[in-house]
């Protein structure tokens, strides 16, 4: 998920990944998939329930 130009907060509920590097990546700054794996066996996938985003210029939160 590319988070580019958030004007807003914004409130992310369930984002579940498989086989990516990152979850989501915003102004160049990005969450590795590798930090929220919810199993070690094949297919890797990572979850997060809620994540908060920043607007422009405040970065990841």
């Amino acid at each position: 998920m590319l988070l580019d130009k958030i004007s807003a907060s914004v409130r992310i509920r369930q984002i579940i990944t498989i086989g990516a590097e990152y979850m989501a990546v915003q102004d160049g700054e990005g969450i590795k998939a590798a930090d929220n794996l919810n199993v070690e066996f094949h297919p890797k996938w990572s979850q997060d329930s809620v994540w908060d985003v920043a607007r422009i210029g405040t970065g990841l939160l």
